[in-house]
């Protein structure tokens, strides 16, 4: 070998190597990358859909949005817009005459055939042409969302935001360090699906729900003493969304027993077991609640809880609701004692004095503002069945309330009680949330929008409606007075007061009589002597509210009523008409009837104007808005132009506000008779940062403002701990942090006008929240016993307060606490305790004893 080919062949050697270690790692590859498809190829699997990166997409397809116009004069404008305020694009809106008196059982989307139907947009916006006057019913359908439908929109009427729901997916796998888990449970709760939703992990440890409303989700999963931390998903829009994966680590495992509570001469400690709902709720609210159901021994567990302090309530129908109880999950076993209420048996009698069956009881407690009643007995069921909210349409705001016991009865659709819709796109007044298609859910998700499962022992059970005998049952009635109503169709309601209950007394022979009232019936007419369609029949009395709505040809008719009522009738753009009538008393089983024809004058008054700022430049797609008076709620946006005009409204000034996200807002008057020139004075701004005691940023946090006039004002902080408030009043103003953990910080800046509009007067306002401490113990009496719902109080020089109570074992927990000298109080019944301590950010002290003295 020459000296020229030694370096060649050294040269070949290392090229041979660097070949098979390059041949190695591209073997790993490919085995890495089998092996990953293994282990999520479960994961995409769905029956009906495909899932394509998190996105649900529709197998079947939708057809085509079509363009219908009707035969009437009028035209109703909008939006559709998804949970994340953008515009729904290609489905379709159309509108049917609403129904009077819808049919009993009628399915969402059982409406008449399209009046008018049209297709949105690119921007989500549609027109339906051709509508007559009245109410209607909007349904919106299509690939990728859920039907939906809006009830009683009027025409003519201003443009509307319609918010639907698109279809999106949750989908994964559960491991326990890296090794998948098959078999674990897999919790998703969300009150866009009305509550929680569980399901098992198969194959690789891979779970889906390929087909859910968008909306806000908490997912985490759990065996036996093992639970993942709580993922909050927010899935809006129209995805792809990502996989996600659920770790199970170290968890708890709570059990416990509902028994009823024995009397006190019989000596045991404990009595017999009782089935109850029961509900672990955390009170840190950074996990979603947690459901069980005792057995017939009364014992219950509930497996996966995160550590940490939770409260443990229950509901059983014939039992007084036990107190809830404050624990550590984990420690010990959670003992709930109920005790058996009182009850009334009786019967409800028509005016002949025969029995009337299917008349429904509730009972009111005087004093305490409680109403007892079927509807609420199978509201708390369903809520501690994990069942938060009911996405079913509802016709009437009686039965959403039945349903759900967030349901407040609001003008004329209610309100559900949860996330407030986005504002919607210039020209539109409010969003309404679609009412959703729950037959388009899955199975597993569409069962939460029936009622609770939940076996009643019968010698417990309430009969909250008249047999065939007319006979009723109401059990588990907390002690006090109360006065019994019975309602029935074709009937006036019925009362009686001064009913005295007794702990586990039983009270026989309440009987009510019902009369068949008089029914009130007429037509709604214009002073033009036109009918008025839609127009609300309110008759209210002493005892009940009964109300109607007139019909295509303006006639209405009442339910009975008995004895004086008011009568108030309201249309949209007209005055309303308010009458006292006195209906007497009717015996016998018929009804009396008497005709009451009324006559509103129509609202004709137009206020046009423009809204300008302090220099006179138009301000276009401000909202102008009637705040007082029987026009109140009409909103219009204001051109490029800055002009706006509201029709419909009644003669005489109008008081309005303007609003735009740059500017301050104006409040004030302006008369229809004239033009009106609305002018916006620039406001001010605050900039600033968040940071925790050690000077690093805090994030997503909500720094609040409140300022003159009862202006407000909130922003969340960036990942920096940066924040802005704009088109701020000057004056002074009140910013306030609030974060679990730290203490709360409150300071008052001065805001001086900028020289234009969203101009930023004051920079660089550190906002430093500083960590608190918790203190922990327990109240005793001078004998040593332990003392519940004791009032426990620590406070610092400065004024800084933290506030609680003990717990039915006589224990307190003060988070928050403020740091320093302290004096920690306690007060119960004239007795009162005081010491002094000292705490350090961030400590916890939980050995604190408190020992009463009695007032001299």
């Amino acid at each position: 070998m020459t000296g020229k080919e030694a370096p060649r062949a050294g040269s070949t050697r290392l090229q041979d190597l660097a070949l098979r270690v390059l041949g190695v790692v591209l073997l790993a590859g490919i085995g890495l990358g089998v092996w990953s498809w293994w282990r999520f190829r479960e994961v995409a699997k769905a029956p009906s859909l495909e899932v394509v990166a998190g996105r649900a997409k529709d197998s079947a397809g939708a057809p085509p949005p079509r363009l219908q116009e009707g035969s009437g004069a009028h035209r109703l404008a909008g939006y559709v817009v998804d949970g994340a305020g953008a515009p729904v694009v290609a489905v379709e809106v159309s509108a049917t005459l609403e129904p009077t008196a819808p049919a009993q059982g009628a399915a969402l989307g059982e409406a008449p055939a399209a009046v008018a139907s049209s297709p949105t947009a690119a921007d989500g916006g549609f027109a339906l042409q051709g509508l007559g006057p009245g109410l209607h019913r909007l349904r919106v359908a299509g690939a990728g969302i859920f039907s939906s439908e809006v009830e009683r929109v009027e025409v003519p009427g201003e443009s509307l935001s319609i918010v639907v729901a698109r279809k999106v997916s949750i989908s994964g796998r559960v491991v326990e360090r890296g090794q998948p888990v098959v078999g674990a449970t897999v919790q998703v709760t969300g009150d866009a699906i009305g509550g929680t939703v569980e399901l098992r992990s198969g194959p690789a440890g891979a779970f889906a729900l390929p087909v859910l409303p968008e909306g806000a989700y908490d997912v985490l999963a759990y065996r036996n003493d093992l639970a993942s931390p709580t993922l909050h998903l927010l899935r809006l829009g129209a995805g792809p969304f990502p996989l996600v994966e659920l770790e199970l680590g170290a968890a708890a495992v709570v059990s416990g027993r509902v028994f009823e509570a024995p009397a006190e001469a019989a000596g045991q400690a404990q009595g017999a077991g009782v089935v109850a709902a029961i509900e672990l709720r955390p009170l840190a609210d950074d996990q979603p609640p947690r459901y069980a159901q005792s057995g017939a021994d009364g014992r219950f567990r509930v497996e996966g809880v995160h550590r940490g302090r939770w409260v443990v309530s229950a509901v059983a129908p014939g039992y007084v609701l036990p107190e809830p109880v404050e624990i550590d999950a984990g420690q010990g076993v959670v003992e709930l004692a109920v005790a058996a209420g009182g009850v009334l048996e009786g019967r409800v009698l028509d005016g002949a004095g025969k029995p009337l069956p299917g008349a429904t009881l509730r009972a009111l407690a005087a004093g305490r503002q409680q109403e007892l009643s079927g509807e609420r007995e199978e509201s708390l069921l369903a809520h501690f069945g994990g069942r938060t909210m009911v996405a079913a349409a509802a016709w009437d705001a009686g039965a959403a309330a039945r349903l759900d016991p967030r349901f407040v009865p609001r003008g004329e659709l209610g309100v559900l009680l949860g996330p407030v819709p986005l504002i919607p796109p210039p020209g539109a007044r409010a969003a309404w949330r679609g009412a959703m298609d729950v037959s388009e859910l899955p199975p597993e998700v569409a069962q939460l929008a029936r009622p609770a499962v939940f076996a009643v022992p019968s010698q417990r059970a309430s009969q909250w409606t008249t047999d065939e005998q007319g006979r009723y049952v109401l059990r588990g009635l907390p002690p006090g007075r109360y006065t019994l109503i019975a309602r029935a169709p074709m009937h006036a309601e019925g009362r009686r007061a001064g009913l005295v209950v007794m702990a586990g007394g039983v009270e026989r022979g309440v009987d009510l009589t019902l009369s068949p009232g008089t029914v009130i019936h007429g037509v709604v007419r214009s002073q033009r002597g036109a009918p008025i369609v839609g127009a609300r029949v309110v008759a209210t009395s002493a005892t009940s509210d009964v109300e109607t709505r007139s019909n295509g040809d303006g006639s209405y008719r009442l339910p009975p009523v008995t004895g004086a009522v008011q009568v108030e009738v309201t249309a949209s753009g007209h005055a309303s008409v308010t009458r006292r009538l006195d209906t007497g008393q009717v015996a016998g089983s018929v009804a009396a009837e008497r005709r009451e024809d009324l006559e509103l004058q129509i609202y004709d008054a137009v206020l046009r104007g423009v809204v300008d700022d302090a220099r006179g430049a138009p301000v276009a797609g401000a909202r102008v808005s009637i705040t007082h008076g029987p026009a109140q709620g009409r909103v219009v946006t204001t051109a490029a132009d800055g002009t706006f005009s509201i029709d419909q409204l009644p003669a005489g000034p109008a008081r309005l506000q303007v609003m735009h996200p740059e500017l301050p807002t104006y409040r004030g008057t302006a008369d229809p008779s004239a033009p009106a020139r609305l002018a916006l004075p620039f406001g001010g701004g605050v900039e600033g940062r968040v940071v925790d005691d050690a000077g690093l940023p805090v994030a997503h946090v909500r720094v609040l403002g409140s300022g003159p006039e009862g202006e407000s004002a909130e922003d969340t902080t960036e990942r920096d701990g940066a924040w802005a408030l704009r088109a701020l009043r000057p004056g002074a103003w009140k910013l306030s942090v609030l974060r679990a953990g730290f203490l709360p910080v409150v300071r008052t800046i001065q805001v001086v006008a900028g020289p234009a509009r969203g101009a930023i007067t004051q920079r660089d306002v550190k906002l430093a929240l500083a960590r608190g401490a918790v203190a922990a113990g327990t109240v005793r009496d001078h004998r040593g016993a332990r003392v519940a719902d004791a009032r426990v109080l620590a406070q610092n020089a400065e004024g800084a307060v933290a506030e609680g109570r003990t717990d039915a074992r006589g224990e307190f927990r003060l988070r928050d606490c403020p740091t320093g000298e302290l004096s920690l109080s306690a007060e119960h019944a004239g007795a009162k305790a005081d010491m002094r301590l000292f705490l350090r950010p961030g400590q916890e002290v939980a050995t604190l004893v408190l020992e009463l003295v009695p007032a001299p």
